[in-house]
């Protein structure tokens, strides 16, 4: 059955044209019917992830609805078990990336009804994720950076932000820290 629907689509993409033994772009002009561009309103086509982190039980994961304008929303998997729960959806605009932190994940926002707004911070207690606040960041010059990427460096108890290629730390240890330099790493 696969057989003959191939030989069919085949059979017909030739008598019509489109498949030809020698390529003619005039013919593939005139002849090939594009789609419309994609817009906004048929993608993602599934739900997908944006950023993801762990503790030692869970892994939590930015992940965006299916569907046109669809909202992001957190879903938790135990590492052990693999059961997968969704926490409800999060005006994280894209969520696009999400770190851990003793009872606490930030997870760097862009767009959402709450612009300006850089870092959602919200409390895993309860089995549940609390909002507890935002973060604006900014440079010890008072300029607002716009982060890509959020880590926190247990080593040095600092956080990281990633702008582009750019590198930021906070200048103190608290997480909740939102004044940070520039430092000289880059990302390539």
């Amino acid at each position: 059955m696969i057989k003959q629907t191939i030989a069919i689509t085949f059979a017909t993409l030739f008598s019509i044209g489109i498949v030809q033994t020698k390529a003619n772009a005039s013919t593939l002009d005139t002849r090939y019917k594009t789609l419309d561009v994609m817009t906004e309103k048929a993608m993602p086509g599934s739900n997908t992830s944006q950023g993801m982190t762990a503790n030692s039980k869970y892994a939590y994961v930015a992940r965006q609805r299916s569907g046109h304008n669809s909202p992001m929303y957190i879903e938790r998997i135990n590492i052990k078990t693999g059961q997968v729960k969704d926490l409800g959806n999060r005006d994280i605009g894209h969520g696009n990336d999400i770190t851990y932190i003793s009872g606490y994940i930030y997870v760097v926002r862009h767009g959402g009804t709450a612009t300006g707004n850089d870092v959602n911070i919200y409390s895993t207690s309860n089995q549940t994720l609390t909002y507890k606040g935002s973060l604006n960041i900014k440079t010890d010059k008072n300029k607002n950076i716009d982060p890509t990427g959020i880590a926190w460096d247990s080593s040095h108890k600092r956080m990281v932000y990633a702008v582009g290629n750019t590198l930021y730390v906070t200048k103190n240890n608290s997480p909740k820290s939102t004044i940070v330099k520039q430092i000289n790493g880059k990302i390539n």
